[in-house]
């Protein structure tokens, strides 16, 4: 690498540049100067400002959003219900269970 490095710096300094190579070189240098800047300036914070203002209105998003409130919570009632009573009865058998089993070791 090292060497590398020493043959580009000799080939550098051996190769002869004249005033028109090195205004090209200077102007590639500075690229396309300050209005690219301020155009790349302007466009990051145009973009975000613009987006937010876009969408931050509740209307654009509200059929989208109702439509998957309504997926997301549309459940069969009954079937809620049935659930419930199901874990209710559940419960019920293991406390009787439990009730039996305490029994049984006080009468022994």
């Amino acid at each position: 690498m090292k060497n590398f490095i020493s043959l580009v710096q000799y080939l550098n300094s051996t190769i002869p540049i004249d005033d028109r190579s090195q205004k090209l070189l200077d102007h590639e240098r500075i690229m396309a100067g300050w209005k690219l800047e301020v155009f790349r300036i302007a466009l990051y914070l145009s973009f975000p400002v613009a987006c937010f203002t876009i969408f931050n209105h509740p209307k654009f998003y509200e059929k989208v959003m109702m439509d998957v409130k309504d997926q997301i919570t549309n459940y069969d009632v009954r079937g809620l219900e049935y659930l419930k009573e199901l874990s209710r009865k559940k419960r019920m058998e293991k406390m009787e269970e439990a009730i039996r089993d305490m029994n049984k070791t006080t009468s022994e």
